[in-house]
């Protein structure tokens, strides 16, 4: 498999972007490469798809990152402060099964309940940790596992 064809987007991505562009954009969201940003206050939230290597699943990411400790204009998901997997945080709706091509075809299940849930988990948490004490609280956490770096940062924000 060329370099080329491990890059290109599957039709299952391309599904799940064109679903989430118009409900993001919506919510003041603008999308660069596979990911979408917010600025809010001293953050920016970010949302980003992320398929399997090896299957037809995906995640949704979902992170904020905190303009004080860093001078990126356009963050990844992965210089998120603090972030968490849509997958994980919504684990008792049936997200992780709306995000599976694997198993189902494109046409074969309610997808556009996926927005429902990123609405009413995603957003939500998004806009919870986009306060100074909502991204403590997310952070003090005791499930949250996080890089060394961004324990070492945040010790020291919210000290």
């Amino acid at each position: 498999m060329s370099v080329r064809q491990i890059n290109m987007a599957s039709d299952e991505k391309k599904y799940l972007e064109a679903l989430l562009k118009p409900f993001l954009k919506n919510h003041g969201f603008k999308k660069t490469s596979t990911t979408w940003r917010k600025p809010v206050d001293n953050f920016i939230q970010i949302i980003s798809i992320q398929g399997s290597p090896y299957q037809k699943t995906f995640q949704i990411y979902i992170g904020v990152y905190i303009c004080d400790l860093g001078d990126k204009k356009n963050p990844s998901e992965a210089d998120s402060n603090i972030r968490i997997t849509l997958n994980t945080y919504a684990k008792e709706t049936e997200i992780s099964k709306l995000l599976d091509f694997e198993k189902w075809e494109i046409d074969e299940l309610p997808r556009e309940e996926i927005l429902e849930i990123l609405e009413q988990y995603g957003l939500n948490w998004l806009n919870k940790c986009s306060t100074f004490d909502g991204a403590k609280a997310e952070y003090t956490l005791p499930s949250r596992i996080m890089a060394g770096w961004q324990r070492k940062q945040l010790d020291e924000y919210f000290a």
